[in-house]
């Protein structure tokens, strides 16, 4: 997969009534740049297969799929540890990573600061447009992905 990986809380029932609405609002604005674009985005989907996985089997199955991305999207909210695990593996793999939050200061230090994450507010006029930027740059025909800019988040 080539697309772009999405970490962030999963979606265990349809259409989403266990996510908060700024959640449900952000992963709806994901699927959405994605039409007209030849590349896919690996929702946090509830995966049968992946629950009943050792540990370490689901670490190297998550890592893989971080791996076999383009670049990635993490919808962080306060305390996930999953989703700052997976920011740290996108970043070692050295993946562009759009870091969204409901407010950026709630964002750890160490995570804001992993390089190729850039941190942006859920509510920035701007999210989906730096979506849409994320995607461009990470699609088959524009060349190597690069590192995204350095976040940052409060103190």
């Amino acid at each position: 997969m080539r697309g772009i990986y999405v970490a962030g809380p999963v979606v265990r029932q349809s259409p989403g009534w266990d996510l908060p609405p700024w959640v449900a609002d952000v992963y709806q604005a994901i699927e959405s740049q994605t039409i007209n674009r030849k590349q896919e985005a690996l929702m946090p989907l509830v995966d049968h297969a992946l629950d009943k996985q050792t540990p370490g089997a689901f670490f190297h199955s998550v890592r893989k799929r971080i791996a076999d991305s383009a670049a990635m999207v993490t919808v962080y909210t306060s305390g996930d540890a999953s989703a700052a695990v997976e920011t740290a593996i996108g970043s070692v793999l050295g993946k562009k990573i759009l870091l969204i939050a409901e407010d950026e200061a709630d964002v750890e230090r160490m995570v804001a600061g992993l390089p190729g994450v850039e941190v942006v507010a859920a509510s920035s006029p701007e999210l989906v447009g730096r979506i849409r930027i994320l995607m461009d740059s990470s699609s088959p025909h524009s060349g190597e992905p690069g590192r995204g800019r350095k976040g940052t988040a409060a103190p």
